[in-house]
């Protein structure tokens, strides 16, 4: 089970990456203009909707970095089953938990991520527990 839980940290740290290119790439390219996906019902003024550009351009680097860490983790630790990884690893539901809190509106695009990070964390902690290394004769 160890294999499945780092390929799915893997995967979860492409969609943390794919919810990244989202913040930073899609969301600021949207049309102001536009009544449906734009920034209109919020505000009509150029210097605020910049200011709301500017801020998901930086929360999706931010998010990216933190997409690349997982990806680095799951298989450069995860993979070969060290501790520190798996304790690492733990920080990807309580980041994805306080993104949905302070963002409930993610919360639909992030439950299946949380769980199937919750899922892979609980598979894995039996073949993580630091054992004694065996004599050889």
């Amino acid at each position: 089970m160890k294999q499945w839980s780092w390929v799915i940290f893997l995967l979860l740290g492409l969609l943390i990456l794919l919810f990244a290119a989202y913040n930073a790439i899609f969301i600021p390219a949207l049309d102001p203009a536009d009544p449906n996906m734009g920034w209109a019902w919020l505000t009509t003024d150029p210097e605020i909707i910049e200011y709301i550009k500017f801020n998901f351009r930086a929360q999706g680097m931010w998010i990216f970095g933190y997409g690349l860490l997982v990806i680095a983790t799951a298989v450069g630790g995860f993979r070969q089953g060290e501790r520190w990884a798996w304790l690492g690893l733990c920080s990807v539901p309580i980041i994805l938990l306080l993104m949905s809190i302070m963002m409930p509106w993610t919360l639909p695009v992030l439950i299946v991520p949380l769980l199937l990070a919750l899922v892979a964390l609980v598979l894995s902690r039996e073949n993580l527990v630091v054992s004694t290394p065996k004599e050889t004769v």
